[in-house]
């Protein structure tokens, strides 16, 4: 703690010294008013222990300012990585009214690939006026929605969205049928959907790549429970990218191959 006394309460011109050491003594004393001001100025210039102690103080209230403590508390654990924590106290802000920590929700579920949550929260921020919030939501609404409970045809309708918004824009599913091992063309790609319980396993990545060989093409691979070693070894020799459905039939990348076409 003397660190901390050290660079928050020994800095400064006199007045903000003495200052500083009042609301101390008053925050210590049960003061939580005074403990809200001391956490702002120790998050002000970054002393983020000293701020997170006595927000945290504040959220334990009874205090008027107990939700904006919760929003910073939940900032300072975000910055720290802890994660859940910053949701937990984002939450209980938000859900009373508290705009930025909609907004931060919608941020950290979107890092988290948690769509439908993200734009849950950004629309609720959004609806309050947040800019920032409306923003991201006009950009997460560009992105094909989640989906839930996906059949395999609903796998491969969702593969080729997904293949449309990272820029092969005619991409469509082939229809229902015998197809040669091809599910998804495009005049770039040529994809394959496999969404069932088993793994792809490296002999069905060598018929999709002998089914899109000398074509010129991308080759993509949409999987629901992902893929032997050997199959991810392979599609790397080969080139083809690989992705995994989450439960919200997103295809999240495997490989870099994968995560070049998605950063694009």
């Amino acid at each position: 703690m003397f660190d901390y006394f050290r660079h928050f309460f020994h800095e400064g011109d006199k007045k903000v010294r003495t200052e500083r050491r009042q609301l101390l003594r008053k925050a210590n004393q049960g003061d939580l008013d005074a403990a809200y001001k001391l956490a702002r100025q120790a998050y002000k210039v970054n002393d983020f222990h000293l701020a997170r102690k006595y927000f945290g103080r504040v959220v334990l209230g009874p205090s008027q300012n107990w939700i904006e403590a919760s929003l910073y508390v939940g900032t300072i654990d975000f910055k720290a990585g802890r994660l859940r924590e910053a949701e937990r106290y984002w939450k209980q802000a938000a859900e009373n009214g508290e705009t930025t920590s909609m907004y931060n929700l919608g941020v950290l579920y979107k890092k988290e690939d948690n769509i439908a949550a993200a734009l849950r929260w950004f629309e609720k921020a959004s609806l309050k006026g947040h800019a920032s919030a409306k923003k991201s939501l006009d950009e997460l609404k560009k992105m094909p929605s989640p989906q839930f409970n996906l059949t395999p045809r609903d796998a491969e309708l969702t593969a080729a969205r997904w293949m449309v918004y990272w820029g092969y824009y005619d991409a469509k599913a082939t229809p229902i049928g015998p197809d040669g091992g091809l599910d998804v063309i495009a005049g770039r790609a040529l994809a394959q959907v496999k969404y069932r319980n088993v793994k792809t396993s490296r002999t069905e990545i060598n018929e999709f790549h002998g089914s899109a060989e000398g074509s010129g093409k991308d080759e993509l691979y949409f999987s629901r429970s992902g893929y032997t070693q050997n199959a991810i070894e392979r599609a790397d020799d080969k080139g083809i990218a690989l992705f995994v459905f989450n439960d919200q039939g997103i295809p999240k990348p495997v490989n870099g191959f994968a995560r070049r076409i998605v950063a694009k």
